[in-house]
């Protein structure tokens, strides 16, 4: 299983340390709960707002959808903690794999 896990703070409710403790609490956790770190993503610097992204993979198991289950709930408590309405939890119901063109293809 694939989830993308996004926070953001572009109502400017934390400050610069808040947003800073937020993104290194998220990352603890994920760290702790995820089988896989597939990547993690930030806003620009210089954008008006402020968002981070994480692409986790849980094993396909009792224990992954235990970790996954883990996840979800420290993540409410996060956001609890840091003040928060929600943390977006996407997960990828399909994953496609789009292929090169075969030499001599002409269909691309």
């Amino acid at each position: 299983m694939i989830v993308y896990v996004d926070i953001g703070n572009s109502d400017d409710r934390l400050t610069q340390r808040e947003w800073s403790d937020f993104i290194f609490a998220v990352q603890k956790i994920v760290d702790w709960t995820c089988f896989t770190l597939h990547g993690v993503r930030f806003s620009a610097p210089a954008d008006p707002w402020q968002n981070a992204s994480w692409c986790v993979g849980f094993a396909d198991n009792p224990h992954g959808r235990s970790s996954a289950l883990s996840l979800r709930a420290a993540l409410a408590r996060l956001a609890a903690d840091f003040h928060q309405n929600s943390i977006a939890w996407n997960q990828v119901n399909e994953t496609e794999f789009i292929r090169p063109p075969n030499e001599g293809d002409s269909s691309t």
